[in-house]
């Protein structure tokens, strides 16, 4: 699609969160989480997909952890926008 001046190329805006959801993984997390992750611990196998699947729980209960965006050696970053004439 190509770009229209003047229109949002996100008109619906960002996602809203699901409290309802929010609230069960927030809920399971308090339950049932240390138990797992001492569970976890104790695993000599694969951990992949239950690692996963509590990073999913944690991001939709409480988001995901900032990232944040430095230059060189955690200085500012700096961009450079240049045009090419047609």
């Amino acid at each position: 699609m190509p770009f229209v001046k003047g229109r949002s190329g996100n008109p619906g805006g960002r996602k809203k969160i699901d409290k309802a959801l929010q609230s069960r993984c927030k809920t399971f997390l308090q339950r049932k989480g240390q138990a797992e992750l001492e569970w976890l611990a104790l695993q000599r196998k694969d951990l992949g997909p239950k690692l996963g699947a509590l990073r999913e729980l944690l991001d939709r209960a409480y988001g995901r952890v900032p990232q944040p965006v430095t230059g060189e050696e955690d200085g500012p970053l700096h961009i450079r926008v240049s045009y090419a004439d047609r």
